[in-house]
């Protein structure tokens, strides 16, 4: 299992502030103090700027959650109503125990196909036993990393162009979506984005294939980050959740008229976290020290 989360120096690019943050957040009292006079403040700028850019078309207009952690399930049911639901085949890496993710309601009420991956073996066992009854659903405890995704994707005859791919897996998503994106060309792509780093920023967790997540900023990459890799290899960003956890990317031979936010980029379609700390996770764990 990896260590702590590195020092902020190993960090891509870190600001004064961000290091300055790093070496008080180790205290309770000056976390706190962090939190409400910077943190809070920004954050209800940042959310009230992302309602002002709200349209009409905007995917998270039609969030509804049924499985999904907040309102995935109607946002991915707004997209493919927009594009056909094609060969119903769906892929999705870090489920957990498979109760909340975001093709449980594909798979369950929407005659989906699919498979769903996830690294802690007894939380797959759970997701087999959930899915028993579901004969196209298939269960694969695998810890995925970018030298085995497309070994693993092969092995489990995941079509060259699933209609629906997701990616939560709490550090390496940048490095395992570029790998999957040489081989693999997704209908649809969600994946979680690290919505501390504000576009047009760009931030991308260094690859560690023994990452752990441990409850901190240190993970994935930032919406611009992502967006850049999406476009290199022809899936367009077409919005965010309302939560900031989850980027929705499009092939671009599907986009059209039928997404016209796209073309706007990452810093109108970015969407701040609304969780955690109220802005996003802390740069390191917290320490009992309160200084």
């Amino acid at each position: 299992m990896a260590g702590p989360t590195p020092p902020i120096s190993q960090w891509p690019r870190p600001t004064l502030l961000e290091r300055m943050e790093w070496h008080l957040a180790r205290f309770a009292s000056l976390a706190w103090a962090i939190d409400v006079a910077v943190h809070t403040p920004r954050r209800l700028v940042e959310v009230e700027r992302w309602k002002r850019r709200q349209t009409p078309t905007a995917l998270s207009r039609f969030e509804r959650r049924v499985y999904s952690q907040d309102g995935e399930d109607g946002a991915i049911a707004e997209i493919f109503t927009r594009i056909g639901d094609g060969n119903r085949f769906s892929v999705e890496l870090g489920i957990g125990d498979g109760r909340e993710c975001c093709t449980r309601n594909l798979l369950q009420h929407h005659q989906w196909c699919g498979v769903l991956v996830e690294a802690d073996e007894t939380a797959a066992d759970h997701a087999r036993q959930l899915y028993r009854h579901l004969p196209g659903v298939r269960i694969l405890p695998r810890c995925v990393t970018a030298e085995n995704v497309l070994s693993v994707l092969e092995a489990a005859g995941v079509p060259q162009s699933p209609d629906l791919l997701v990616i939560d897996i709490d550090g390496n998503d940048y490095w395992v979506w570029e790998r999957i994106l040489s081989a693999y060309q997704p209908r649809v792509t969600v994946i979680e984005y690290n919505a501390r780093w504000r576009p047009p920023r760009e931030w991308v967790m260094p690859y560690a294939p023994d990452h752990c997540w441990r409850g901190t900023a240190y993970f994935s990459a930032s919406l611009s980050s992502l967006a850049k890799l999406g476009a290199r290899s022809g899936h367009l960003l077409v919005g965010c959740s309302s939560n900031g956890v989850n980027a929705y990317f499009v092939r671009a031979d599907l986009v059209d008229d039928r997404f016209p936010d796209h073309s706007r980029g990452a810093s109108f379609l970015y969407a701040p976290p609304r969780y955690s700390r109220g802005y996003g996770h802390p740069l390191r764990e917290r320490s009992p020290i309160t200084g």
